[in-house]
């Protein structure tokens, strides 16, 4: 399970700081430009730390994973969750950059991800 939640969140991770080279490399001074430079670095340091945490669970024995490793887990699933919103919210947001029609279909197409994200993990946050 570990190593899968690894996989996922290195991949997330890798988007993001992607997606921050590629806003960073944009001469704009908009302050959407700015919010989302702020959201994807913290959604990149997010899923990296989720991935070094869950890569080092994963190495851990059955006995060492203990009640503080498992709560330490639940902590980084939360931080994942949080994680994956913010890159939704990223997402939507990016069209308007381009134009006000882009970033209506993105928002839109970010609203229906978000609902379906909730949905999906009804119940998994507590």
């Amino acid at each position: 399970m570990f190593e899968q939640l690894t996989l996922v969140s290195a991949l997330l991770g890798g988007f993001s700081f992607t997606f921050l080279g590629a806003i960073l490399s944009k001469n704009d001074s908009k302050k959407l430009t700015s919010v989302m430079v702020a959201i994807s670095a913290l959604t990149a340091t997010m899923f990296f730390l989720c991935t070094l945490g869950w890569a080092l669970f994963g190495n851990a024995s059955i006995e060492a994973l203990n009640e503080l490793a498992i709560g330490k887990n639940k902590y980084l699933f939360k931080v994942f969750i949080f994680g994956i919103v913010l890159f939704n919210i990223l997402l939507a947001m990016s069209g308007w950059i381009r134009s006000k029609n882009v970033g209506i279909v993105t928002t839109i197409i970010g609203v229906f991800a978000f609902l379906s994200l909730m949905f999906l993990f009804k119940g998994s946050i507590s």
